[in-house]
């Protein structure tokens, strides 16, 4: 009887050892998280693909070249022109209204 335990507690051992060999093998197999990122990155310049930085700065460097504006600046401009037209408009009509009285002065 003991013998049967003392057997079955070596099979059973055998198995869990052969079970840990298996694990360490799958282990060391296996990459790690900064490989998988270091070949996905290897991977995109491989293919090209453009990531988020890249895409910024081409964006920035764009707009700072060819001097293209966003949405922000045009509405800025828009703004300074409208104030500067309505400027005009007002010195227009109030010189308007200057000459027209000084003329009906010397009329009558």
């Amino acid at each position: 009887m003991k013998e049967e335990k003392l057997r079955e507690l070596e099979v059973k051992l055998d198995e869990i050892r052969h079970e840990l060999d298996q694990l360490e093998s799958d282990i060391k197999s296996k990459t790690t998280e900064n490989d998988v990122k270091v070949m996905l990155d290897e991977y995109a310049k491989l293919k090209k693909v453009l990531t988020e930085e890249e895409a910024i700065v081409t964006v920035d460097k764009i707009l700072n070249e060819k001097r293209y504006m966003t949405e922000n600046d045009v509405k800025t401009i828009t703004k300074e022109m409208h104030i500067t037209i309505l400027k005009w408009v007002v010195g227009t009509t109030i010189s308007s209204v200057a000459l027209i009285i000084a003329i009906l002065r010397v009329l009558f």
